[in-house]
């Protein structure tokens, strides 16, 4: 892509340049200026820490560690450029070593990264502003994480390998920076490959019916029997999960009987789901986990929600914030 510049009404052709010539490293150069200046890479990014690796028997470090405009857990991998790296692959690693960070966890790793900055300020605070919660509670989106992959140029083997991830339901950005010059002025291009940002909305909309599609098929329509299923699966669950799950399945029937939803349940060799829709659509809202290792958990329709009841999802957060507490 060319760049101008508009001098004197005229248009001045900007030079390509690479970060190598122009004496620019990853993690001296790049790193720490992106670091201060994240909405390079998207607006409404907070960074949480740098060169974060706090896990045992790796010595693997993630270049950033962020959250986004809605509190979900971003890692931004950098590089100077896509030769013989394997970054999409070094990012997934990454995503699943931080996945399911608590928010102590995440303050924690705040913490850390102003004391070796020097910065005299409370991580705790900061994390809670950005989230626009004065809650100590709040709970963030740590499950997913998404990725970030910043590089001047992406292989045509690494985008064909994330538009495939994107498609299977992970959530990664490939964002190209492109140095430039004019005389002895540096300029650098921001520009997003993937996905095209037009795009996104439809995407994300177009890869959640598939999934619902899918999982449509796989669901009982028997509320009873579901329900009962579901039961049994609570009896399965660690004793300080049971509480958590049989609180979530009272709130779900009251909805039921009242014809506010309608309640599906799947039965799979490691979960058993219990699923709310709306009363008129096959579309799965809110599902209720409870799976074999005892755990239990809920996850939101998240793009559903926020197209169509946004002011819905936010008293529901409200109603069951407290099942959600780490």
């Amino acid at each position: 892509m060319s760049v101008y510049r508009i001098s004197e009404k005229e248009l001045e052709s900007l030079q390509e340049t690479s970060f190598e010539d122009e004496h620019l490293f990853e993690r001296e150069d790049l790193q720490r200026m992106l670091r201060d200046q994240p909405d390079v890479f998207e607006k409404g990014l907070f960074i949480v820490a740098e060169e974060y690796g706090n896990w045992e028997e790796s010595y693997r470090r993630i270049d950033l560690l962020a959250l986004d405009s809605k509190g979900r857990l971003v890692v931004i991998e950098l590089k100077r450029s896509d030769q013989d790296s394997r970054m999409d692959l070094q990012a997934i690693r990454y995503a699943a070593m931080v996945a399911n960070m608590t928010l102590e966890q995440t303050i924690d790793a705040h913490g850390a990264y102003l004391r070796r900055r020097d910065r005299d300020e409370d991580a705790e605070q900061l994390i809670l502003a950005h989230l626009s919660s004065d809650d100590a509670e709040t709970r963030i989106d740590t499950s997913s994480p998404r990725i970030i992959l910043v590089s001047a140029d992406f292989s045509k083997e690494l985008t064909t390998s994330v538009l495939w991830l994107n498609q299977v339901g992970l959530d990664i950005t490939c964002i190209n920076l492109q140095p430039c010059k004019s005389g002895g002025d540096l300029f650098l291009e921001r520009s997003q490959v993937i996905p095209i940002p037009q795009a996104t909305d439809y995407m994300v909309r177009l890869r959640d019916r598939e999934m619902e599609t899918k999982q449509q098929e796989s669901f009982q329509v028997e509320t009873s029997q579901g329900v009962e299923d579901f039961q049994r699966a609570i009896q399965r669950a660690r004793d300080d999960q049971k509480q958590r799950l049989e609180s979530l399945c009272e709130l779900a029937l009251p909805l039921e009987s009242e014809g506010l939803s309608k309640i599906r349940t799947k039965v799979g060799s490691y979960n058993t789901v219990l699923r709310m829709e709306l009363p008129d659509s096959d579309r799965g809202l809110v599902y209720v986990y409870a799976n074999r290792a005892g755990y239990g958990y809920l996850q939101f329709a998240v793009s559903l929600f926020d197209n169509r009841a946004p002011q819905s999802k936010e008293r529901i957060e409200r109603l069951i914030g407290r099942f959600l507490r780490e």
